[in-house]
């Protein structure tokens, strides 16, 4: 690049007339507009030209790179450092202004991950009428990468025509319902608005990636928020189970509260009992060997509450032979 504005000025002084003296003026250049890094951590220099002040800042906001300085004057350069990347490749933009001229650099991390995946473990979620923060759960290789992911609600209007939006947390519309959301590498957590229609309305959310050099990701949720309360009725009160360590399900008939914050407790003594919590299949929870020798029980307590003071409890008696 510098190479080329040094040509362009020698064609530029040879056309002038000879008695007209020629000042350089380069407002704001650079050695470069597009910089691959490797995976791995670092640093590189970045190599401005100008005749007067410059500044410097991020096209967006980024929690693994930065700069040394966010302003200079004349020809100079700025350090850019960056942390080592575990997951798909990302790419942040450095701005640089001299007065009304504008340029960027484009700052490209690849990373170990090359296939980004993500899928929703259930196909629909129910929703209570009244609204609130719900969350979905998802297996994904995007460990390190979650702020990649783009969640965008799909409606369909009474025309029977698809309205397809980002989910940014600022929309207006009233008939977008599906509030604000929050993507995980494991799941995503949203807010929906009270169903006042008066009948089921169901919305689809889709996950997207941004990934800078075009690899993609569809997932694909139903979200159907009906005019219930909440309900939980287990198929049983009480299960009793071999002495081995294990994973076990106490399988429910009624169950519309497992996408919200429900409080699953045992007594503080009960540590052989862990990882308690609700899937659209029941409770969940994992069981620790008993080498006591005798038969253990325990009682696990289930206690939701609505964002209009409505309740549901319930409990479910686990023992474990010896």
């Amino acid at each position: 690049m510098r190479n080329t504005v040094c040509k362009i000025l020698v064609l530029a002084a040879m056309v002038a007339a000879c008695d007209k003296p020629y000042e350089m003026d380069l407002p704001l250049s650079v050695d470069g507009r597009h910089i691959t890094l490797s995976k791995d951590g670092g640093s590189t220099h970045v190599l401005v030209y100008s005749t007067g002040d410059w500044t410097a800042h991020f096209d967006h906001s980024v929690r693994w790179a930065a700069i040394d300085r966010t302003s200079g004057h004349g020809n100079s350069e700025l350090v850019f450092s960056f942390g080592a990347n575990y997951g798909i490749a990302r790419q942040v933009g450095i701005v640089l202004e001299s007065g009304s001229v504008r340029d960027t650099v484009f700052m490209l991390q690849n990373g170990p991950v090359t296939t980004p995946s993500f899928r929703f473990t259930d196909a629909s979620v129910p929703i209570l009428r009244v609204g609130g923060e719900v969350r979905v759960s998802a297996t994904s290789n995007l460990y390190y990468s979650a702020d990649a992911l783009v969640a965008k609600a799909i409606y369909t209007t009474p025309e029977n025509v698809k309205d397809t939006v980002v989910i940014t947390g600022n929309d207006s519309d009233p008939s977008h319902w599906i509030l604000s959301a929050t993507p995980a590498w494991n799941g995503l957590a949203f807010t929906v608005a009270d169903n006042a229609s008066g009948s089921l309305r169901n919305a689809q959310i889709l996950m997207n990636i941004n990934d800078p050099t075009g690899r993609t990701l569809k997932s694909v949720i139903t979200v159907n928020q009906t005019m219930d309360g909440p309900k939980f009725t287990l198929k049983s009160v009480s299960g009793t189970y071999e002495k081995e360590a294990a994973t076990v399900t106490a399988e429910t008939t009624l169950n519309n509260i497992y996408p919200y914050g429900v409080s699953i407790t045992v007594p503080e003594t009960c540590d052989w009992i862990s990882a308690l919590r609700l899937t659209s299949q029941g409770l969940q929870f994992n069981l620790s060997e008993n080498v006591s020798g005798k038969l253990r029980s325990a009682k696990i307590s289930i206690d939701f509450t609505d964002d209009s003071g409505a309740n549901v409890k319930a409990s479910f008696t686990v023992m474990q032979k010896g």
